[in-house]
């Protein structure tokens, strides 16, 4: 903007762009340095309630999924029925759009990311896998630590994958990641206690 100001920045398109993409960075970052301070102090605020995480997890592959168009990456989407779980939808559906803005910051072009459920021994799973960078061994858990970034050059605050482990494991359920290695992708798998219709 001061360059805008100051006649150094030509008012074109691609400035214009530039600035937008900045702005939604920072406004980014804002949001998940509150969540992430919110968690520190387990002051996050939950709504707990019978959800069905295969009914959220299709809306927010329906939201993401013109970023992977525009950004040239298959989402492919495969629940086995419903997955009945007692949590707060909002904020397990953020867990999970973090989970799926790292895949796909980390597949390139003509790359394919996964979603696969199902229920099985009173657990619910979901899957994200990527034909992605992939991860090394010794990195596959401190990928979850506080401001980690496996690759400095892709956009990031480095803290969404540790908001998106602490929202799944305030309902009792977990992420784990595995990877074959780097430069052949990597899975996130969430599993979440299942409860029984009524």
């Amino acid at each position: 903007m001061e360059g805008l100001i100051d006649g150094v920045l030509p008012e074109s398109r691609e400035t214009y762009e530039a600035i937008a993409h900045e702005a939604h960075r920072l406004k980014r970052l804002t949001r998940d340095l509150s969540t992430l301070s919110s968690a520190q102090e387990g002051a996050i605020e939950y709504n707990f309630g019978d959800e069905d995480l295969a009914e959220f997890t299709r809306g927010v592959i329906n939201t993401l999924e013109p970023q992977y168009e525009v950004n040239d990456v298959t989402l492919q989407l495969s629940l086995d029925g419903t997955l009945p779980i007692r949590g707060d939808a909002d904020r397990l559906a953020q867990a999970l759009t973090n989970l799926l803005g790292n895949a796909l910051a980390h597949t390139p072009p003509g790359g394919v990311v996964s979603v696969a459920g199902a229920a099985d021994n009173g657990l619910c799973t979901l899957t994200i896998t990527d034909t992605g960078a992939g991860i090394p061994d010794a990195q596959l858990e401190t990928i979850f630590e506080r401001f980690t970034r496996l690759d400095r050059d892709q956009p990031g605050t480095g803290i969404g994958l540790n908001i998106a482990r602490t929202l799944v494991r305030d309902h009792d359920g977990d992420i784990v990641a595995t990877s074959p290695g780097p430069g052949k992708g990597a899975t996130f798998t969430v599993r979440l206690p299942g409860r029984s219709y009524s």
